[in-house]
């Protein structure tokens, strides 16, 4: 493979080296304290530059098979969950402070949105329906079993219902939110 390859997508001050990757899986799922998909590491970490896809899917493997990280459980989408093991544990706090710390901030706070993003998209739906002349959405939000929302509404082209459906999951509240307070006229706060 060549070296192109291995720094494609990679930002000024990224992670190239295996033993730095690993080093920041481990760090990550440790901060976590909860099992993690491989594409929420995507998500997170190729969206700031921070790792190459093929390098941090080679770095994840190595990690399992050294048994620093398990791959054993699914979650709902048959995704395999990855969870640190007591290794990989050691190992983060061992050597994590041999990252820069603005790798850590940034990736950890990216993880966070990723995992964020993940659990409204599980527990909140937002299904984009295309009518003759628009596009129709059709966001739920679900509190313990029944519906705290359910709202239809149309909006003209598929740009705009993909950037409606993606805002909605970033953060459902704000929605709610503003739909309590537009109609009572009281702001129910944060």
């Amino acid at each position: 493979m060549s070296s192109d390859v291995l720094t494609e997508g990679i930002e000024l001050g990224g992670l190239t080296t295996d033993y730095e990757i690993r080093m920041l899986v481990c760090y990550l799922l440790w901060q976590i304290k909860e099992p993690v998909t491989m594409r929420m590491l995507n998500d997170s970490l190729l969206k700031d530059g921070i790792v190459n896809y093929f390098q941090l899917a080679n770095e994840v493997s190595a990690l399992i098979v050294s048994k620093h990280i398990t791959d054993s459980d699914k979650n709902r989408n048959g995704e395999a969950l990855l969870e640190l093991t007591p290794l990989g544990n050691k190992a983060a706090l061992t050597f994590y402070k041999k990252l820069p710390l603005s790798i850590r901030e940034k990736s950890l706070s990216s993880l966070k949105e990723a995992m964020t993003i993940e659990r409204s998209k599980n527990e909140n739906i937002c299904t984009i329906v295309r009518e003759s002349d628009s596009y129709r959405l059709r966001i739920r939000i679900a509190d313990y079993g029944s519906d705290l929302l359910s709202l239809d509404f149309y909006v003209p082209t598929e740009d705009m219902a993909l950037l409606c459906r993606d805002n909605f999951l970033k953060d459902p509240t704000v929605l709610y939110r503003n739909i309590i307070k537009t109609l009572s006229g009281e702001d129910i706060g944060e």
